[in-house]
C-alpha cells in the first residue's frame, strides 16, 4: 500500500504526538565536471522481490523546477547536468527507497550533505560510502517504516550507513522506528570518534539483531559493551 502523507498535519496520540509527515527529503550533491548525469538510486525490488512504490516529485536545483517520477526507471529520476557545481535536490512525495548501493552509482559520487530526512515514506535506506562528516537526526519520523537498517548481506558488506565518513553517532536516530529487525553490520568500520559512544541500540531494541553492526567502531569508550551484547565482533 503507498504511502500516504497527511501535508502538514500533525499526527496526534501516543510517541507521535506532534509528527509532521511528508516533508520533504534535502540533500546536496556536487558534479565535479560538467555534462554529468546523477540518478536517483531507487532498486525496483524489495528484498522480497514486491517492487518499491515511487510517486514524487523532484527538483535537482538546476532550475528546471519540480518533475514527477512515478517509478524506479522513470526518465526524470536522472538529470544531466550541463556545468559542474553543488545542487540542492528536493523529493516530495512518496519513495520507498534510497540506496546507494544500486543503479549506476552516480548518487553515491555525488551525494555529500543530508540537509533533511523529511519524512516520504521509506522503507529502505543505504548510504554507505557516505564522504559527509555528519547526517542529520530522524525529528519527525522518516525511518519510522523500516525494519531492516542491515542490508543484503549487511553482516558482511556492512548496512544502512557503513564505510561513512560521518565523525558523530546521531542521537536519537532510530527514535521514531518500531519493532526493527535488522541491524546487522549497520555502522561497520564507521568513523565515530574516540570520544563517541556507540548507540546502544541493543538495549533500545532488545529483538532485533546486531550482528557485526559496530564492527570496526573499537575506538569507541562502550565498544566493550557492544561485544558483549553480541553486536560486535
Amino acid at each position: 500500500m503507498p504511502y500516504v502523507g497527511l501535508g502538514n498535519s500533525a499526527v496526534s496520540g501516543s510517541r507521535f504526538s506532534g509528527l509532521v509527515v511528508n516533508q520533504s527529503f534535502i540533500f546536496n550533491i556536487t558534479t565535479s565536471s560538467p555534462a554529468t548525469t546523477v540518478t536517483m538510486p531507487t532498486p525496483e525490488l524489495n528484498p522480497s522481490s514486491n517492487p518499491y512504490v515511487y510517486n514524487y516529485t523532484i527538483d535537482w536545483g538546476e532550475g528546471s523546477g519540480p518533475l514527477a517520477v512515478t517509478a524506479f526507471d522513470d526518465v526524470n529520476a536522472g538529470m544531466l547536468f550541463a556545468d559542474a557545481g553543488t545542487y540542492t535536490v528536493t523529493v516530495t512525495g512518496t519513495c520507498e527507497a534510497f540506496d546507494t548501493n544500486t543503479g549506476d552509482f552516480s548518487m553515491s559520487a555525488a551525494l555529500n550533505e543530508i540537509v533533511s530526512w523529511g519524512n516520504i515514506g521509506l522503507k529502505w535506506i543505504q548510504i554507505q560510502f557516505f564522504p559527509g562528516t555528519s547526517i542529520p537526526n530522524d525529528t519527525i519520523g522518516a525511518f519510522s517504516l523500516i525494519k531492516d537498517f542491515g542490508g543484503p548481506n549487511g553482516s558482511t558488506f556492512g548496512g544502512s550507513f557503513a564505510f561513512t565518513s560521518i565523525t558523530t553517532y546521531p542521537a536519537g536516530l532510530f527514535d521514531f522506528v518500531t519493532n526493527p529487525t535488522k541491524f546487522d553490520g549497520t555502522f561497520m568500520n564507521f568513523g565515530g570518534g574516540p570520544s563517541d559512544n556507540v548507540p546502544e541500540l541493543w538495549t533500545q531494541f532488545p529483538l532485533a539483531t546486531g550482528v557485526n553492526c559496530f564492527q570496526g567502531c573499537d575506538n569507541a569508550p562502550n565498544y566493550a559493551d557492544a561485544v558483549v551484547a553480541g553486536w560486535a565482533p
